[in-house]
Formats: structure tokens, sequence, C-alpha cells
């Protein structure tokens, strides 16, 4: 018998007999210094991992639910095996993941779902939140965030890259002044009481996001500047993408609004003195009294720039002139 699996086997029996469990193989990345699984006899909690945490350290985060919240640590990956759930239910008003100071490059892996509940109206309970110039970078399956009173994804200052989907009963990202960049890459974002994504400041790149609201539009962006690529925004109750300030760049994207009210059913609507552009965007709405593209200031045109063809089912407000390319009517 190999020397190393003999000696293995002798260690793994007393631990079998005493109804504990060996901590199970790890898939550290290249470069990692040493691994922590959760749960195991040192570590039943992730935050018991914590006093131990140095840059470079890798955290597995095995099948089950973990009631506890997540603090991000500089240069730590957090990976969540599937069938792993971070979870909070606690009332008090702090987020389920969120930084403390300055954190750069922390990294949350694998395919963990995400849940932050809380029936008080505690406005900061989101499911990750960064606060002090930190950056992160997340993949996951999907965030669920259960509470109406708080964003999903909150980024008031730091970099944040994100892929996943995310389903929430407020709004799924916002972004504040403070706010470096925002990177969302694929995934469902489904907002049952607000905006899908609120861009109030910083950078944000949207690719191959699906974006629905069923309380307001789809996306607004309100200051800062938004690059959006092969995305759909579709919207029940607004317009499919709301522009009211900063710079925004729409590429091969389809922008759906089915709301039929009186007003709000524009499929871009567009207001302030922003700059836009849409390059190939189909546009569709609903309703037979909407805009293709609208504005609520009738008081002076807005101008968008059209690059190549875009297509719209109804025509342009008067109030909205275009330059560059073509915007054509299907159906004229």
């Amino acid at each position: 018998m190999n020397r190393r699996h003999f000696f293995g086997s002798l260690i793994a029996v007393p631990l079998v007999a005493a109804g504990l469990q060996a901590d199970p193989p790890h898939r550290k990345p290249r470069g990692a210094r040493r691994p922590f699984h959760v749960p195991s006899r040192k570590f039943p909690t992730i935050r018991s991992t914590y006093p131990y945490l140095k840059t470079g350290d890798y955290v597995a985060i095995h099948e089950g639910t973990h009631n506890e919240t997540l603090v991000l640590y500089s240069g730590v990956t957090f990976d969540f095996y599937p069938g792993s759930v971070l979870q909070y239910d606690g009332d008090e008003d702090k987020p389920l993941i969120y930084d403390t100071i300055r954190t750069m490059g922390c990294v949350i892996t694998g395919q963990g779902i995400f849940r932050r509940n809380a029936t008080a109206r505690a406005p900061n309970a989101h499911s990750v939140a960064l606060y002090h110039g930190s950056s992160l970078i997340m993949q996951c399956e999907r965030i669920e965030q259960v509470t109406p009173f708080a964003e999903a994804v909150y980024n008031r200052a730091g970099h944040l890259s994100f892929t996943g989907s995310i389903s929430s009963q407020s709004m799924c990202v916002r972004t504040d002044y403070g706010s470096w960049k925002t990177s969302l890459y694929g995934g469902i974002y489904a907002a049952w009481r607000d905006y899908g994504i609120l861009s109030g400041g910083g950078m944000v790149e949207m690719s191959g996001v699906d974006v629905t609201s069923l309380g307001n539009s789809a996306v607004h962006v309100s200051n800062g500047s938004a690059s959006i690529f092969g995305s759909q925004f579709l919207s029940t109750h607004g317009a499919a993408l709301e522009h009211s300030g900063g710079y925004v760049r729409v590429h091969d994207s389809i922008l759906s609004c089915s709301d039929d009210r009186q007003c709000y059913n524009e499929g871009v609507m567009k207001y302030g003195g922003s700059q836009m552009v849409l390059d190939n965007c189909d546009i569709n709405v609903a309703s037979d009294k909407g805009w293709s593209i609208g504005t609520l200031c009738n008081e002076y045109p807005q101008k968008v720039e059209i690059k190549g063809d875009c297509r719209g089912n109804r025509p342009l407000s008067p109030w909205i002139r275009t330059k560059g390319g073509r915007f054509i009517v299907v159906g004229d």
C-alpha cells in the first residue's frame, strides 16, 4: 500500500468512528495560499474564519444553508459550492454582504444563492453593499432580495463586477454618486416594485442582461454614464429605458414597454440635458398612445444620435430630434 494512503486511512478511521468528518477535498484556485472549509470541525461558520484570513486565502463554502452575514476581506476568495445558500433573516439594518474598510480584490465565486430578508423597515438591508471604496468581483447563481425596503445590490462607493441573476421586491441594482464602476454581465433581473436598475452615478456597463420591472421603468440612468450591449429591457409600468442625466450608449439591444396607460408608455423616455446614442436597437411599445422615443419635457427638443439603423413599432415624439443613421418605423 502506498505510504500516503496508509497513513491517510489511519487518520480517517478514528474520525468516522467519532462521528466527525474530515475536511473535504478542495478546489482552491492557483496561487491561493491555503483552503478553509465551511462547515468543518474548526470552522463551523464563515464568520469563524475571519480571525485567520489573510490576502491570498481561499474559503470553500459547502452545500447547505448558512444563516449569517459575510464581510469582505482584501484578496480573499469565497467559493460557494452548488447547493450552498447564504441568507440572513435578521431585522437589523445591515446588508447580507458588505465591506467595512477599503477592501480590494475580494472575490465571491461559485454557484451560491444569496437571500436577504427583513420584515422591519431597514433601508440598508441590501444583499450586497459597497460603502467604503472597495472592489468586488462576484459570480453566483442568483440573489433573492426578499425585503421590499432595500435594493438587492447597492454600489455607493466602489468597483463591482457582477455575473448572475437577481430577483428583488425593490430595485435589483442601484449605483450612487460615489461609485466608480459597476459591470453587469449576463443574468436575468426581475424587480417587482421599483426600477430594475437605477444608475445614479459612476460608470455602468451592462452586457447580455435581461431586465424586467413590474413597478417602474426597467432601467433609469439619472447621472454618470452607461454603456449597454446586447441586452433586453422590459417594463410593464413605465419606460423600458428612462434617461434624465449623464451619457448613455445602447448597442444591439431590445427595449420593450407593455404599459398601456396614457403616459409613461414609451420604449425610451428622454428628458433633461442628457446625451443618448442608440446603435442598431429595436424598440417595441404595446400601447397605441405611446412613442418609440418620447419625452416629459416639451419645452425644448431632446436630441438622440442614431448609429446605423434603429427600428420601432411606434413613431417618435414630435419633441425628439435625431441625427445620424435612420430610425425606421416598422410597418410604414
